[in-house]
Order: C-alpha cells, then sequence, then structure tokens
C-alpha cells in the first residue's frame, strides 16, 4: 500500500512539473534577433504580456552612406540598425551578377579611404548597432525584374553574390528594399511576392545568423484609407502569409511614406496602416513602421510631437518598432540626421535616448 501510495505521489508531481513547464513555455517569448520568431501563434497578443510589452521595439535608419550622412548620424546606442543605401544589382549580360554601390560613395572600399574610414570608425564606437545592406531603390530596376522574370538558378545566383558581400564587407545583414513595383503589372508583382519567398530562403539558408530584412510599400497588403498605388495594391499578401518567409526574416519594414498626403500620420489613414497590416499573418512585433521629416517635397515638416505620437500608436498596436529615412532638410534648422526626429521617435517607444 505505501508503495503504490509513493507511486502516485510520483505521478502527480511530475504532472505538476509538467504543467509548470509548459506554462512557461507557452508565456515567454523572446525575440531572437538573428534567427527571427517561427510563427504568429507563438506571439502574446500583439507582442504584450499582462499589459507590458516582452519585446522592446527597435529603431532602424537607413543612410545614404556619404560622408556628410555618416558624420551626422548621433552618437547614441539606441540605434538597432542602419542602413547602407543603395547597393545596386548590375549584370554583364551573360548571367553574372554584381553590385554596384557607387550610389552610396563606394564606403566599401579601401581606396576610397574618407568614406571607407568613416564607416568604419562608426562601427567601432557603435558596435552595437548592425549595419546592414540596403539591396536594390527605386532605381534600381534590374533588381525586381531579375526576381520576377528568374527562374531558381537565377535567384540562387544572386543571392549569392549578396550573401558574399555581406560577409566579405563584414556587415550584419540586408534589407531587400526592391522598389519599381510602379514600373510593373498587377500579375507581375504578384510573381514577385511569390518568388520572393524562394529568394529569402536563399540568403536564410547562407546567412544563418544574420539580419533578414524586407522594405516594402505601404499599401503592399492593400489599400490603406485612400492611399492606393493601383497595381501594387494587395501584391505581397501571398509574402506575408507565408510561413517559410515568416521564419526565413526578421523584420518587414512598412514605407509609409510618400502618400501624397499631407500630415498622414495625424490622420485617420495612419490608423489604417495598423489594422491592414495587423490583418496578414505576419507577426506584428517584426513589423517597422516607416516614417521620414516630411511625405513629400512640398509637404510641410512634421513637429517633434506628432513623431512621438506615432511612436505611440506604433507600440500600443504591439508594432516591433520604427524605420526612419531622411528626406530633405527640416524647418527646424537641422539636418534631416539630426537628433530632432530620431529622438522624437525613441522616446516615443519609450526607450531611451542614449
Amino acid at each position: 500500500m505505501k508503495q503504490i501510495t509513493k507511486e502516485i505521489k510520483h505521478i502527480f508531481l511530475f504532472l505538476i512539473s509538467s504543467l509548470i513547464l509548459f506554462s512557461c513555455k507557452k508565456n515567454t517569448t523572446d525575440l531572437n534577433i538573428n534567427g527571427g520568431l517561427n510563427s504568429k501563434d507563438s506571439l502574446p497578443s500583439s507582442s504584450k504580456l499582462n499589459g507590458k510589452r516582452t519585446i522592446s521595439p527597435v529603431f532602424y535608419v537607413w543612410n545614404l552612406a556619404w560622408n556628410s550622412d555618416v558624420d551626422a548620424l548621433p552618437n547614441v546606442n539606441c540605434i538597432n540598425f542602419v542602413g547602407n543605401s543603395f547597393a545596386t544589382l548590375s549584370t554583364d549580360g551573360n548571367g553574372n551578377y554584381s553590385l554596384d554601390y557607387s550610389a552610396s560613395g563606394n564606403w566599401q572600399a579601401s581606396s576610397n579611404a574618407t568614406s571607407y574610414t568613416l564607416w568604419n570608425n562608426f562601427a567601432r564606437a557603435h558596435p552595437n548597432t548592425k549595419i546592414l545592406m540596403t539591396f536594390g531603390g527605386g532605381n534600381n530596376s534590374l533588381a525586381r525584374t531579375t526576381i520576377i522574370n528568374g527562374d531558381q538558378a537565377t535567384l540562387q545566383k544572386v543571392a549569392n553574390v549578396i550573401i558574399n558581400d555581406v560577409k566579405s564587407y563584414y556587415l550584419k545583414g540586408v534589407d531587400l528594399n526592391i522598389e519599381g513595383w510602379w514600373d510593373h503589372t498587377n500579375a507581375e508583382n504578384i510573381t514577385f511576392a511569390n518568388n520572393l519567398i524562394t529568394f529569402v530562403h536563399y540568403l536564410r539558408v547562407g546567412l544563418p545568423g544574420y539580419i533578414i530584412m524586407v522594405s516594402a510599400g505601404v499599401t503592399s497588403p492593400g489599400q490603406i484609407g485612400t492611399v492606393t498605388v493601383g497595381a501594387y495594391d494587395g501584391t505581397m499578401l501571398n509574402f506575408y502569409n507565408s510561413q517559410s518567409a515568416i521564419t526565413d526574416i526578421d523584420y518587414l519594414n512598412i514605407e509609409a511614406y510618400q502618400t501624397g498626403i499631407n500630415n498622414f500620420y495625424d490622420v485617420s489613414s495612419c490608423d489604417s496602416v495598423f489594422a491592414v497590416w495587423s490583418r496578414t499573418n505576419f507577426p506584428t512585433n517584426k513589423i517597422l513602421f516607416g516614417f521620414q521629416a516630411q511625405d513629400n517635397g512640398s509637404s510641410p515638416y512634421y513637429a517633434a510631437s506628432e513623431i512621438t505620437s506615432l511612436a505611440n500608436k506604433v507600440v500600443a498596436n504591439g508594432f516591433g518598432g520604427m524605420s526612419y529615412w531622411g528626406r530633405g532638410y527640416g524647418n527646424y534648422g537641422v539636418g534631416i540626421y539630426s537628433p530632432y526626429y530620431m529622438q522624437a521617435a525613441v522616446l516615443g517607444m519609450g526607450l531611451n535616448w542614449q
């Protein structure tokens, strides 16, 4: 009888221990910066637990890599990522591909002493800031066309070029900012999204432990309020709902600017961004909200209070953070990479500006 009671006690303790372990696994979620979360189902609702965020938001700054831009970046450690814009795709016409860095001042060439030295000094001074290659851009039509028309062998070949350069130049990852959707039909843009799933997977296999980010237009999952880009609206949904893409990339970066609406961050269309993007299967805490000093060349510049308010909404909606693309010069007598706009976003997300 005592032996039976002892066995029952052991079984009871085992069940209790298993229940506790299961509970801990279910309610504890850490962001693996180098690998990403595997599924939306593993996340607490809106990236929150007991009313508090379980993952700190991140901050990403695009930089053109020209000497004055690098020199103007604030000396703070709260910038998680800096993107070197742009590495553009080139070909010799015989099926061979390479990357051209002239659009960003050829910062990677040691022979270009000034730019090369500035970037290396920045990297040494900010070891926790990950410098990313920014691939593509709005003036690199070959990048998008190649992914639309390329077979698997071509996609692998282009991916290998990126992988080799990321490693050769000691970068921490790549931001695929492949624009030019305005030059393609709806069907072509959908093909791009489907092939991008394969392309991103090749990058992940070749870059384990590195950051892989995808930047896309604000209407890529669908029309946002009154903002529409016609043949582009909703064409990236297959990518955003792909479990392979969710597993392979660390962040999606919404290019939520140049909408043609003045004070976009203050109007209801901005709230529609959160609503539309949240309806995809992509984990919200891996989505960054991109902003800039003004919406377009003729619109007024935003005040710090507007950027702070936007940052508050980013956190309230459980998004992963913000990215900043400086454009032009503000009417506050400060440059585009000055702390004015960046500090407003960082503090608005509840982070320390230091």
